[in-house]
């Protein structure tokens, strides 16, 4: 890991969990890449992970985008536990999960209104 990396991109911790279900009109979170700007989140199968809706701003193009994203928490080597982490891969869930997930996203406001109309609209 670089110096950099490890001063200047902290991953999410337990205060982001703590957060309410979604957040907005802040930055959460910020790395070299991009702006965490708001979080809906499920908890997965086991206490030890969650999966989230995440709008981004991706600081090289200015512009915001939603990602799919898995936290977990990590343990070090003694087994104590740490922080939840972003898992930087592809997000695997099942298909109820990903029901689950986009359904709070609407309940909670998480979505724009226009796009709640064009997720109506594609359901037709």
């Amino acid at each position: 890991m670089s110096k950099e990396s490890t001063t200047k991109t902290k991953e999410p911790t337990d205060a982001l969990k703590s957060l309410p279900e979604v957040m907005g009109d802040a930055v959460l979170h910020s790395t070299k890449y991009c702006n965490l700007l708001k979080q809906c989140r499920i908890d997965g199968e086991h206490p030890e992970e969650y999966f989230a809706l995440e709008e981004i701003l991706i600081k090289d193009k200015n512009r915001k985008e939603l990602r799919f994203a898995y936290y977990h928490r990590m343990l070090d080597r003694s087994c104590t536990k740490k922080d939840f982490r972003l898992v930087p891969r592809c997000t695997d869930m099942t298909e109820l999960q990903f029901i689950q997930l986009i359904k709070k996203a609407i309940e909670t406001n998480f979505f724009s209104d226009e796009m709640v109309k064009y997720l109506k609209n594609a359901l037709k």
